[in-house]
């Protein structure tokens, strides 16, 4: 959360995913939407 939210304070445009039922962990469309971010910018 920290570390999002100095991405946000330097205008460094981020985005949240976040999963309710799996806590702190990766979830099933994590990385096809890693890969959509990087090619988006």
């Amino acid at each position: 959360k920290q570390y999002y939210n100095r991405l946000i304070d330097h205008s460094i445009h981020t985005e949240k995913w976040v999963n309710p039922f799996k806590g702190h962990a990766w979830f099933k469309e994590s990385p096809e939407k890693i890969v959509d971010w990087f090619n988006r910018f």
